[in-house]
């Protein structure tokens, strides 16, 4: 339970506990450079904030799997403003070796879907106090 609330104290000294924002929903998944070597995709993960104060985050740092082989991995150190009682997006381009998906080249050009997993963490908070949240993403995704 202390895993999913934080305690701290703001700068007027009052005493705050936040719930970890809320996995909503991976949208918007494209290919945004293709190569021979490495590829870029690109998507936004949504949110929900559960809390009456804005938060901040502050890194993600996530692995990308293509029908279940690593593909890839992404680092966002962007301060991103989270709405306090609001759904957010958090935009994540991965860098994708493109030797780690070769095995899976067939069914990632003949099927309509191919299954993307993501894990990793983000890390969020206030007044300079931060968590990691994690990231745990599954669903079948077509480019």
């Amino acid at each position: 339970m202390f895993k999913t609330y934080l305690l701290f104290i703001l700068l007027t000294g009052s005493l705050v506990i936040f719930k970890e924002p809320t996995f909503v929903e991976a949208r918007g998944f494209k290919i945004t450079s293709l190569g021979l070597k490495e590829s870029v995709i690109q998507t936004d993960l949504y949110y929900y904030n559960p809390n009456n104060i804005g938060l901040q985050l502050k890194q993600v740092d996530a692995d990308v799997f293509i029908e279940d082989k690593l593909a890839g991995h992404s680092i966002i150190d962007t301060l991103i403003r989270i709405p306090a009682k609001d759904t957010f997006a958090i935009p994540v381009r991965f860098r994708i070796e493109m030797k780690n998906v070769l095995s899976n080249a067939f069914t990632i050009l003949t099927q309509d879907k191919v299954n993307i997993k993501m894990r990793g963490t983000a890390s969020v908070g206030k007044a300079g106090i931060f968590i990691k949240i994690p990231i745990n993403y599954q669903g079948k995704h077509s480019f």
